[in-house]
């Protein structure tokens, strides 16, 4: 079982038997996404995606401290918090196969922590 901070819950990409079942998406075997950060407040935290054939490649854009991903329906779909670089606040972003979108831009709201629902939305 995964390390998890006290209180934290389980993650759905880590437990077949968490509401999963039920859907169309394919469990990430195999996948592994992190973040890493010399400390918090530094602000220089970096995603890193490795596939089952060992490629790691860290995902990047117009944003800074990104951290908390999540996997969406397949392992390429990835959604994800950051500070988007022109406005100095949390959004949440999608990776989708290497294509990076920003869904929160400009919403004047922290968008923190996001995780996909068992129906892939």
């Amino acid at each position: 079982m995964p390390f998890h901070e006290s209180g934290d819950t389980q993650q759905h990409e880590s437990y077949p038997n968490s509401g999963w079942a039920n859907t169309d998406a394919e469990l990430p075997k195999g996948w592994l996404l992190w973040h890493n950060y010399s400390e918090y407040t530094a602000l220089d935290s970096k995603m890193y995606l490795r596939t089952p054939d060992g490629i790691v490649k860290e995902i990047s854009g117009d944003f800074i401290h990104a951290m908390n991903g999540s996997f969406g329906v397949t392992p390429e779909q990835i959604t994800f918090m950051a500070i988007d670089s022109s406005t100095d606040e949390w959004d949440i972003h999608l990776y989708n196969d290497g294509n990076i979108t920003n869904l929160k831009k400009n919403s004047r709201f922290c968008n923190e922590a996001p995780k996909w629902s068992p129906d892939g939305k």
